[in-house]
C-alpha cells in the first residue's frame, strides 16, 4: 500500500507530543502514549511510518464462482470482519520501535509415545525495549505449539500434519507475536479493513547529545575527544586536551582522503551541498531568507525541521523519492545543471538536495 509521506518530526516534550498526535489522529493508527516521561534532554522521540497491504486477490473455487482470498501478504482474516497482522508485518513495526530480543530457546517439548512426533512445543524468548526516560522495559514471553489444540480446531487433517511437521517453527512464531504485543502496548491484536488503510505512527528513542554538548562546552570537549579515539582524555587538564585535539585535527588534516566519485565525474551543484548552516543556506538562495513551512509545529527551528522533512525520505523506495525531488524541483523553478538522472547520485546526497530545495521558497 503506497500511502503519501507526512511530515514526522523529533519530538522532546509532551506539549509537542500532543499537538502532533492531534494532527494526525485521523489519518494515522499512533502506536504512542498520550503522555510520555521526558526526563533526559539527550533523549528525544522520533517516529517511523509503516503502511499495510489492504487489497485481497482473487481465487476460484471448485464450482468455478471467483472469491476473494482471506490473506495476503500482511494481513488475514479473522473473524467478524476483522484482520489480524502478519508475524512479517508486526516484525517490521518492532524493528521500527527498537524492538530487541535477547533471548530465544525452546524450554519445553513433548512426544507422542505411541510414533515419537511431536506433539508440544514450548518457546520462550527474553526481550528488551527502551523507554524516553532511559529505563530499558524488559520481559520473557512464551509462546506454544499443541498438536492436541490443532485436532480440536477448525482445521483439515491434511493442515493438521503439515503443521506438525513446522512445530518448531510455530511455537516461536507464536511466541514472537506475543512479544511483540507485550512490548508495544498500543498495539491492538486485530483491526477493521477501513482502519488497516490508515498507516501505523511507531514510536523510537532517538539519542541526540547535540543541545547538551551545547549547553556544557567541556563536556562537549570530552565527547569529541571519546569519538575521535584519545585515550586518557578524561584524566587529561583542559589545557592539555586542547593540545591533543588540535594534535588529532592536524593529523587528520594530513591524511588523504579518499572523496566519493561524483556521478558522471561531473561537478554537480547537488552533490556540493554539504553544509547545512543558515548562513550556507541563504548563500544558496541568493541572500532570500529560509522558506518556513506553514505545516511546521510551534517551538521546532526552521532549519531543523527541513532537515527532519528531508531525512524522512531515507527509508522510501527510489520512486517515492525522485517523485519527491521531481516535484520540489517544479514547485522551485529550479534550475539543474546537467540531466545527470537523480537515481544516479548516492541516497544521502538525494537527500541533501531534498533538504536545499525545501529551504527555497515555493514559487506561485
Amino acid at each position: 500500500m503506497s500511502t503519501a509521506l507526512i511530515n514526522l518530526p523529533v519530538i522532546k516534550e509532551n506539549n509537542q507530543l500532543t499537538k502532533f498526535l492531534d494532527t494526525v489522529k485521523q489519518t494515522m493508527i499512533p502506536l504512542v502514549p498520550e503522555m510520555m516521561n521526558f526526563v533526559k534532554p539527550e533523549l528525544k522521540l522520533g517516529f517511523q511510518k509503516i503502511t499495510v497491504e489492504t487489497t485481497f486477490g482473487e481465487y476460484t473455487d471448485g464450482g468455478g464462482t471467483k472469491r476473494k482470498q482471506k490473506s495476503n501478504r500482511d494481513i488475514y482474516e479473522v473473524d467478524g470482519g476483522r484482520y489480524s497482522l502478519h508475524l512479517s508485518k508486526l516484525n517490521e513495526i518492532a524493528q521500527a520501535a527498537g524492538l530487541k530480543i535477547t533471548d530465544s530457546k525452546p524450554i519445553e517439548r513433548q512426544n507422542d509415545p505411541k510414533d515419537g512426533r511431536v506433539s508440544f512445543i514450548k518457546h520462550q524468548m527474553k526481550w528488551e525495549l527502551r523507554a524516553i526516560d532511559g529505563s530499558i522495559k524488559s520481559g520473557a514471553v512464551t509462546g506454544e505449539y499443541s498438536y492436541e489444540e490443532d485436532k480440536h480446531r477448525n482445521f483439515k487433517e491434511a493442515q493438521i500434519n503439515k503443521r506438525r511437521n513446522f512445530a518448531g517453527s510455530l511455537a516461536e512464531s507464536n511466541c514472537m507475536a506475543r512479544v511483540i504485543n507485550k512490548a508495544i502496548s498500543k498495539l491492538p491484536q486485530s483491526f477493521t479493513l477501513t482502519e488497516l488503510k490508515k498507516p501505523f505512527l511507531v514510536p523510537c528513542v532517538i539519542e541526540d547529545y547535540s543541545e547538551m554538548l551545547k549547553k556544557y562546552p567541556e563536556m562537549e570537549k570530552a565527547y569529541i575527544a571519546q569519538k575521535i579515539g584519545l585515550a586518557g582524555f578524561l584524566m587529561s587538564t583542559p589545557e592539555q586536551l586542547s593540545n591533543e585535539i588540535h594534535k588529532a585535527h592536524e593529523d587528520y588534516e594530513k591524511e588523504p582522503v579518499n572523496e566519493e566519485p561524483k556521478a558522471d565525474n561531473k561537478e554537480v551543484e547537488e552533490a556540493q551541498f554539504t553544509e547545512t548552516t543558515a548562513d550556507k543556506i541563504k548563500d544558496e538562495l541568493h541572500g532570500e531568507e529560509i522558506w518556513i513551512d506553514p505545516n511546521m509545529p510551534e517551538g521546532f527551528d526552521v532549519k531543523e525541521w527541513h532537515k527532519i522533512q528531508a531525512e524522512n525520505f531515507k527509508d522510501v523506495t527510489q520512486k517515492e523519492r525522485t517523485e519527491a525531488i521531481e516535484k520540489l524541483i517544479k514547485s522551485r523553478e529550479y534550475k539543474r545543471v546537467n540531466n545527470t538522472p537523480i537515481e544516479q547520485y548516492p541516497v544521502h546526497r538525494q537527500i541533501e538536495l531534498i533538504f536545499k530545495l525545501r529551504c527555497m521558497r515555493p514559487v506561485k
